[in-house]
């Protein structure tokens, strides 16, 4: 809370207004003080109010003596209010000039800020079968309940399953296990997990995923096109290692090995 003092009249109280800043469901309590000016010549009976109810004053009446002053307690509840800029006013009524007097509050509840350590991730993954995995989030500020959502996959092919939520206290880190299912996965594509808290978005963790697959086996007689070096549309890079045993002749033109029932391993491209 910031308070800039400013002689008025009878009173001294903040020019600017007071400023609170809270984490979201917390209550905190402040002390403002309230000073007659020494020119009164009589007690001033002083009531104090409000407006919104994440702001309460007590005691909300106060009686000073001329010059006099006393601590009354702002107390500022931010449960159930979702992070963002909240305005309120405390209005002084009294028998003392000036009669009535409003001082601007601003409440500001923060957001939480969560901390990625890695947000860009590479994952190799099987074509078939279960892989667990995990990445690492940190609270910087306000002790929060975050959601996790997975985006769509290209492909079909890839399940990813994260926890529906966690609480994280400020200055916690934590590991969240991601469980990824394939089935069929033999072409790269790029996931997010989008990180949630108050229904805003406070991270994303982007992942490319890379299918692990050794070379496919298949036979000469499966190659097309005019070289021969195309397998179901896309190019491959023959190897050396030939199954089963004796390999058949290879040159420039694949049509022209002398065992086209030889099954080989090549590198799609």
């Amino acid at each position: 809370m910031f308070i800039n003092p400013l002689s008025i009249n009878k009173y001294t109280y903040a020019a600017q207004g007071l400023e609170f800043e809270v984490c979201p469901d917390m209550v905190t309590n402040s002390t403002i003080t309230v000073t007659a000016h020494p020119d009164n010549d009589e007690a001033c009976n002083v009531t104090i109010s409000w407006e919104s109810n994440w702001l309460t004053i007590t005691p909300s009446q106060i009686t000073l003596a001329p010059g006099g002053k006393k601590d009354v307690k702002a107390t500022i509840n931010s449960q159930g209010l979702t992070p963002g800029r909240y305005t309120d006013k405390i209005m002084l009524e009294s028998n003392c000039k000036p009669n009535y007097t409003e001082i601007p509050v601003y409440l500001r509840v923060l957001n939480p800020v969560i901390h990625i350590d890695n947000p860009y991730q590479e994952w190799e993954l099987p074509p078939v079968g279960s892989v667990d995995k995990q990445f690492t989030i940190l609270n910087r500020l306000c002790d929060t309940t975050v959601s996790f959502h997975t985006d769509e996959s290209s492909t079909g092919t890839v399940e990813l399953s994260v926890p529906e939520q966690t609480t994280i206290k400020q200055g916690e880190r934590l590991r969240i296990p991601v469980r990824v299912e394939t089935d069929g996965f033999l072409k790269p594509e790029t996931r997010r997990i989008i990180i949630r808290a108050f229904d805003s978005e406070v991270g994303t963790v982007s992942i490319s995923l890379v299918p692990i697959t050794d070379p496919p086996i298949v036979r000469v007689d499966d190659l097309i096109g005019d070289s021969a070096r195309t397998w179901e549309g896309r190019e491959v890079e023959l190897s050396s290692h030939l199954i089963p045993s004796s390999p058949p002749i290879i040159t420039d033109d694949l049509a022209t090995c002398d065992d086209p029932d030889n099954p080989y391993r090549v590198t799609l491209r």
